[in-house]
Parts: C-alpha cells; sequence; structure tokens
C-alpha cells in the first residue's frame, strides 16, 4: 500500500522549529525503540508564506504509537525520567533566552542541538497522548 497524506494541521512555525520535528521524531534514533520507522517520510511539511502545513501517513503515526505503547509496558517510569530531563533542560535555558535580544548563531545551533536531542520523547508522547491512553487501560 502507498503512502496516504492526510493535512492534519497548519500552523506558522519556523523552518528550524520543522526541522527539529521531523529529525527529533522521524529519524534521528529513538530511546524507546531500536527499530527505524518503515513508513518515511511519514510527516511532510508544506509552507507557505510564513504557514506550514503539515501531513501525516496514519501508518508512520500507528508505528510510532505502537513502540511507545511497548516501551511504556516495559518502563513507564522511563516517560517520567524523559519529562524531568527536559524541564530541567528548559528551565537552565529559560533565563537565557528570556534575558538575550539576539542569540550568535552558535548559540543558537547550540540551543538547537540541546532541543532536538530532548525533543523525540517528549513531543511523541505530547502529540499521540500514548500516556493517557496507557493509563487508561484496565
Amino acid at each position: 500500500m502507498s503512502a496516504i497524506y492526510t493535512k492534519t494541521f497548519s500552523r506558522e512555525r519556523s523552518l528550524l522549529h520543522n526541522q527539529m520535528w521531523y529529525a527529533g521524531g522521524a529519524t534521528d534514533p529513538q530511546k524507546w525503540t531500536s527499530q527505524v520507522q518503515p513508513y518515511l517520510p511519514y510527516l511532510v511539511f508544506h509552507r507557505t508564506g510564513q504557514t506550514v502545513d503539515v501531513y501525516m501517513d496514519q501508518r508512520g503515526i500507528e508505528w510510532v504509537k505502537e513502540q511507545i505503547m511497548g516501551m511504556l509496558r516495559k518502563d513507564p517510569q522511563l516517560v517520567r525520567d524523559e519529562a524531568a530531563n527536559y524541564l530541567k533542560y528548559v528551565e537552565a535555558k529559560k533565563e537565557y533566552i528570556e534575558t538575550l535580544p539576539a542569540l550568535s548563531l552558535q548559540e543558537l545551533a547550540a540551543f538547537a542541538d540541546g532541543v532536538r536531542a530532548t525533543w523525540p520523547i517528549v513531543n511523541t508522547l505530547k502529540t499521540y497522548q500514548c500516556v493517557l491512553e496507557w493509563y487508561a487501560k484496565p
């Protein structure tokens, strides 16, 4: 079966945000699986002016959900640990971001690398609400 992409939503997002999302969610190694996403590309971004349309292949979404649910069954504490790590990273950068009028190219690259490294599991879990689904099951 070939990919069927469904327009999921449109937002005003930067190219950097989309690159981190795609890499962090689709191509970077994931802590919750040793497997590689078999339905690439499962995220497609189309930018028109300042608006980005996001298209998703449902097969790729379902694969992510299945992988995360398997991880949650094995180690539910991992989610809390990863979320805590992400919050520590954000809190450590919060004052820095709020007080500097602009970041140098090197500072921006370092910040983006840090976000990208912490992005995959937190964003995926938030987006697909797998934690809620798992805890709701008897």
